[in-house]
């Protein structure tokens, strides 16, 4: 159930979306042929059914795998947080099917999203699921734009 959650089972919900997810075994795929490739052979690289140039296919695996190290890394990290405010009756499976539900946008839930769950534990899932209908990268961009003044405001005071 995770997992599906994870990879966004095929829907438009949240989740790394089954594309991204042939992108990075396409990814692998490639990878092998060049190990075996002949010196006057070439690969044809194809996605989404259509033939694509070395350099777009480059293109398309490294947002693929920014997008899928940055979710998992959110949904690991997450994770560990919630382990720390939820009820001892919950287990790590139990967690992690939470917390990928929520960034997954599914709705799936084991019992940990409830209103006696502590702050830190709403607001890490509250997050999740933005950030899995948004998408990572426009809420890093936000984050970043909020922040930037707050940056500054450290960087004078560092300086006096």
């Amino acid at each position: 159930m995770s997992l599906g959650m994870i990879f966004g089972a095929g829907s438009t919900c949240g989740g790394l979306k089954l594309s991204r997810i042939v992108t990075l075994y396409k990814a692998v795929v490639w990878h092998l042929q060049q190990i075996f490739l002949k010196p006057d052979e070439q690969i044809k690289y194809k996605l989404d059914g259509q033939e694509v140039t070395e350099i777009e296919a480059h293109r398309q695996i490294r947002t693929a795998t920014v997008l899928a190290t940055l979710w998992l890394g959110f949904l690991g990290v997450g994770v560990l947080l919630l382990l720390q405010v939820v009820e001892a009756q919950y287990t790590v499976p139990d967690v992690i099917l939470e917390s990928a539900s929520a960034m997954g946008t599914s709705g799936l839930s084991v019992g940990i999203t409830n209103p006696n769950l502590h702050w830190i534990g709403k607001l890490i899932l509250i997050l999740f699921m933005w950030m899995g209908r948004v998408e990572i990268i426009p809420v890093m961009v936000l984050f970043a734009f909020v922040f930037r003044p707050l940056q500054q405001i450290i960087r004078i005071k560092k300086s006096r």
